[in-house]
């Protein structure tokens, strides 16, 4: 169902965000938890904001 005041475009795009979100941040845990394993501590800040970005392209590149 659509919210009230929300136009269908805006909550299409919304469903496809939210989609996009849960599949980048899907890759991150993984890579996270192999950082985890491999290295023994939590990935820092940074480590996660690569991974999230690489997440990202790879997500671009399957749409084209």
């Amino acid at each position: 169902p659509i919210p009230e005041g929300m136009d269908s475009t805006a909550a299409l795009r919304n469903l496809e965000l939210a989609a996009r979100h849960e599949e980048i941040k899907q890759k991150v845990l993984v890579q996270e938890a192999a950082f985890r394993e491999k290295r023994g501590y939590r990935a820092p800040y940074w480590e996660l904001v690569r991974m999230a970005n690489e997440a990202r392209i790879e997500f671009r590149k399957k749409l084209q």
